[in-house]
């Protein structure tokens, strides 16, 4: 007894200390790894002709396992059974000369036994134009030779002797009845003949580089009776299957977010006035995660991009993009916060699906992320971040230490090159603004002190004596302005800062972005009252209302304000305190004004989630209009 009651004593002590020191250091959650994310190979989805379908499924298979664009210029299809073979025109181009080409303005024929009687048809296929667009492409057939040197004898005579794609398409359609086939914006036209029918396929350009087809077909078209596709090959997953990582992934969530912009209802063109021009990021998923062999190709420009300066490039875009308002900067510590988890799970990823050795993976990992950023910071064009901090994207006014660090560097060393590179560029004062206002909101955002950011602020924007000239003249407006425009966001959420910039002559009405928007707007989006105070004290209007009007965006289509006509009332209502909110009605704000859908304060009041019962009823009775 004394044996089975001392074990027992040591159990429940042993079991203690475990217990205890469970407490003191809770084991961490098990890892995530991979992303969950099934197999995938080309596959048919119909198959209503085997002797067909099975070589053009391998023949796609055999590319969506090569190197390279998931392009059908590079489509062998030799092993489809056929009697003769018709392509308009003969030959492609590949790799990026092939995205121009087009039948456009082209007639093209040939002509062939194609029922096997001894006498020639004639095929000729003619461009769907209109103007200068181009619309695709109509197949006809004419049953002799006969038939077809009669209709380009009637062009000259009806049209006269310049050859235009629309007249040719009306004039072969009144001797043949119309096309036997007709094609979209295709390249080019492929046609087999097997056993007295004509098929023809469907012509797949780069479709892995953005394009929404995920479906190949061979159609069967003459004879017509018997027209119909016969051959559907999945060559590309549905976007349900990366659902897993999309939905795991605050990275990915984060390049998505910029892609489309500041704010709801944007996307595909740009940031506010800062020129960049991406293309959706979920466009390349299925090389990320099926073709990885697909690569070098992260930005498009179809050349190895692994040169250290790239990667900085990569680092400050989205840094520069970050500063452009407080929710933008929350988006872009997300990203960064959430870099290394994405890279780790894509090594996982490709040592576990592709049996790759660990150096490869995480070589793999790495132009993964390579990838995805340049499809979101796509563009080299008014790009000033790169053109007054890192050469030799920008030649003219190089810094004389470009700005460099490592890929995966922390945010503030990131920001310490940025600041010095801003310091040392020699670029002049109406190019670097823009990038020098970013630096600074940067500082402003990571709490630098007040001094640092002062002591920026004069070095970007010296005091200056008269400009010499007109020009001179417009070009410091245009400085200072982008350097206000820069700032103030970031500075509504540190008071003290904001006091330093209105001592420094910043306009507090100056719109921050294309649709106008002010800091007053800003501080009352992030309930910051004491900022607000500031700007009514400075003078701001506090009935001022957005625009993102055509004449105020001009190209940048893709800024679109879902409630337009917005006052700082709207988004104080809908986000900040009580405080801040009566703040904004003691200064005047008109609680009768209305949106573009005609919401008034009080609607908006209804959104907001952080205020007290007894609080919301008071700012009801404030608001209510008679």
């Amino acid at each position: 007894m004394k044996t089975i009651r001392g074990a027992l004593t040591a159990g429940l002590l042993a079991l203690a200390t475990v217990s205890a020191h469970a407490e003191a250091e809770p084991e961490p959650p098990p890892r995530e790894t991979g992303w969950n994310i099934a197999p995938f190979q080309p596959h048919l989805t119909r198959n209503d002709a085997p002797e067909l379908c099975q070589p053009f499924a391998a023949a796609w298979t055999d590319l969506f396992g090569a190197a390279g664009r998931l392009d059908s210029a590079d489509l062998d299809l030799s092993a489809i059974p056929h009697e003769a073979v018709f392509a308009f025109p003969e030959t492609v181009r590949s790799g990026r000369a092939a995205r121009t080409q087009t039948l456009y303005g082209q007639t093209f024929e040939a002509r062939h036994d194609l029922d096997g009687d001894g006498d020639e048809e004639v095929l000729f296929v003619v461009s769907y134009d209109r103007g200068w667009r181009y619309r695709g492409a109509g197949l006809y057939l004419f049953d002799t030779v006969a038939d077809f040197e009669a209709m380009q004898a009637q062009y000259p005579e009806r049209y006269g002797e310049i050859s235009f794609t629309y007249n040719w398409n009306e004039l072969a359609a009144e001797v043949t009845g119309g096309p036997v086939a007709s094609f979209g914006r295709l390249h080019r036209v492929q046609l087999f003949l097997h056993e007295g029918v004509l098929y023809t396929v469907s012509d797949g350009r780069g479709v892995s580089r953005g394009q929404q087809s995920k479906r190949e077909s061979v159609r069967r078209i003459w004879p017509a009776e018997e027209a119909e596709t016969v051959c559907e090959l999945q060559i590309r997953p549905g976007p349900e299957q990366f659902e897993p990582f999309i939905s795991a992934s605050p990275f990915y969530q984060a390049l998505k977010a910029m892609y489309a912009g500041p704010g709801a209802n944007q996307g595909g063109r740009c940031h506010a006035n800062r020129g960049w021009v991406g293309v959706p990021p979920d466009a390349i998923l299925p090389d990320l995660f099926h073709r990885p062999q697909a690569w070098p190709e992260p930005n498009g420009r179809f050349e190895p991009e692994e040169e250290r300066q790239d990667d900085v490039a990569r680092e400050v875009r989205p840094l520069s993009w970050g500063t452009s308002d407080p929710s933008g900067w929350q988006t872009y510590l997300s990203l960064k916060a959430d870099q290394p988890e994405f890279l780790r799970r894509m090594e996982e990823y490709y040592a576990e699906r592709f049996a790759m050795p660990p150096e490869q993976a995480k070589a793999e990992a790495l132009q993964a992320w390579r990838a995805l950023v340049d499809r979101v910071f796509y563009s080299r064009n008014n790009d000033m971040a790169l053109a007054v901090l890192v050469p030799p994207f920008y030649i003219a006014h190089p810094t004389s230490d470009p700005v460099d660090f490592d890929w995966d560097a922390p945010l503030d060393e990131i920001l310490d090159e940025v600041i010095a590179g801003v310091r040392n560029s020699a670029a002049p004062l109406w190019q670097s603004g823009p990038v020098n206002g970013a630096a600074i909101a940067a500082a402003i955002y990571v709490n630098r002190p007040t001094e640092e950011i002062r002591e920026l602020y004069n070095l970007v924007l010296p005091a200056a004596g008269p400009p010499a000239t007109e020009r001179e003249q417009k070009r410091q407006w245009y400085a200072k302005r982008a350097l206000h425009v820069a700032i103030l966001p970031a500075a509504v959420t540190r008071p003290d800062v904001l006091a330093m910039l209105l001592s420094e002559g910043a306009p507090p009405d100056d719109a921050t972005n294309s649709f106008r928007k002010t800091a007053l707007m800003y501080a009352a989006q992030e309930n910051q009252p004491d900022s607000a105070r500031l700007l009514l004290a400075a003078g701001a209007d506090v009935n001022q209302t957005t625009d993102d009007s055509p004449y105020q965006t001009g190209f940048l289509t893709c800024v679109e304000l879902q409630r337009d006509h917005r006052t700082a009332l709207m988004y104080a209502a809908e986000n900040a305190s009580e405080e801040l909110i009566s703040l904004m009605l003691d200064a005047g704000a008109d609680p009768a004004a209305e949106d573009t859908e005609g919401n008034s304060a009080s609607w908006y009041l209804a959104r907001n989630t952080k205020l007290a019962d007894e609080a919301r009823s008071r700012l009801e009775t404030r608001l209510a209009v008679e």
